[in-house]
């Protein structure tokens, strides 16, 4: 999720976004993220992310659109020169 520095995103908003299969492990998971210090709890039921956390998801999305449209590279090359 793209979350702003100055705004925090609710519990319920995140498990909406979250398949199912990654609900069961939600609040152990996220008690993990606390204390490493990827997410902060704002307030009860209200979480932020800070500095190093936004730089950590912008990495793990860079990541997941190479492997995504990895092929895409390759037509736009093609597409390119000619």
């Amino acid at each position: 999720m793209r979350i702003s520095v100055k705004k925090n995103v609710s519990e319920n908003t995140i498990k909406r976004k979250l398949p199912d299969d990654h609900l069961k492990d939600f609040s152990k998971n996220m008690n993990k993220l606390i204390s490493k210090g990827l997410v902060v709890r704002y307030r009860v039921g209200n979480y932020g992310v800070p500095k190093l956390g936004r730089v950590i998801t912008r990495k793990l999305l860079e990541k997941s659109r190479n492997k995504k449209y990895h092929y895409l590279k390759k037509i736009l090359l093609l597409v390119e020169n000619f």
